[in-house]
């Protein structure tokens, strides 16, 4: 879809917010011919753009000095130099500069996911209670926090006339496309009858991405008559079944928890700096990859 030059151009931003909105503005250039932002004739951008590169090259002279600093005072300190008739001479290429460590706030959020992340795992065999509307709850928290970076988002349901049942589900809606992502982790006539349905409506919605998600603890141990439906559809092409096992039920967690607990002041970061990290973080994460589509590849 993208030529190489306008991958780098969109992978080139300052931001995640930034990359996604640069992405959407391609898209809508070649799929409904919407002019680039950035073809429009605006005389300020020039200058803007003098501007901004100066304050980058100011920025990283600054860096530059204080690191600079940093050595002389441990110099200073190590070799105990005092003033002489002679001077001191002192071999520089023993000394290792130190190296510009990452913000005290993206730390703080790398060590909370690598240690709520060992809880996940320590306790993942553990018996548990795991519900299609549970999983729904964290996945509508999930993505309304999304909001904060990702932008437009919008969420709805899809029906299928009256006393029709389907899985549990949430219909997501962006600026270039939308998906469907539904729990099913029920089995026999319950699975049945809602696998069915759910199938029927793939093929009424050609223009949805259709996302089936089941817990892998619950196994596949379902009729024939079930398996022959799951498979009718996982042969539409615009359907994905996703086995949730260890690892991808870990991230969910992870991520749910993580938005819990800045809600709750137990991890004293901001939003959107802590989803700005995980989004970077777990980027192949495959909710993520529906949600940006920037994992696709030119044609």
């Amino acid at each position: 879809l993208f030529e190489p030059q306008e991958i780098e151009v969109i992978l080139n931003q300052a931001s995640i917010r930034a990359t996604l909105n640069t992405a959407a503005d391609y898209y809508r250039y070649k799929i409904d011919e919407i002019a680039l932002p950035k073809l429009s004739p605006n005389p300020t951008k020039s200058a803007q753009k003098i501007n901004r590169d100066t304050d980058n090259r100011i920025q990283y002279l600054m860096e530059e000095v204080s690191q600079l600093k940093q050595v002389v005072v441990k110099i200073t300190q190590a070799l105990n130099l005092t003033d002489t008739e002679n001077g001191v001479s002192i071999d520089l290429s023993t000394i290792t500069p130190p190296a510009v460590s990452e913000s005290a706030t993206k730390q703080q959020i790398k060590d909370y996911l690598q240690e709520k992340r060992r809880q996940l795992e320590l306790n993942y065999d553990k018996p548990q209670i795991i519900t299609e509307s549970d999983d729904l709850g964290k996945l509508r928290t999930i993505l309304e926090s999304l909001r904060l970076v990702i932008a437009p988002l919008e969420f709805d349901t899809l029906k299928l006339g009256l006393r029709r049942v389907i899985p549990e589900h949430l219909l997501v809606k962006t600026s270039t496309h939308q998906f469907l992502v539904a729990f099913l982790h029920q089995g026999g006539n319950r699975f049945y009858h809602r696998i069915r349905n759910l199938t029927e409506l793939v093929s009424q919605n050609s223009d949805i991405q259709f996302n089936l998600c089941r817990e892998s603890r619950e196994g596949l141990t379902l009729g024939k008559r079930s398996l022959e439906l799951l498979e009718n559809f996982r042969n539409y092409d615009q359907t994905e079944f996703i086995f949730m096992d260890k690892e991808e039920r870990i991230i969910f967690e992870l991520i749910y928890q993580m938005i819990i607990d800045i809600q709750n002041y137990d991890l004293e970061v901001t939003l959107t700096e802590a989803l700005d990290t995980v989004l970077f973080e777990y980027r192949d994460y495959w909710l993520f990859q529906k949600v940006t589509l920037l994992t696709l590849t030119p044609e």
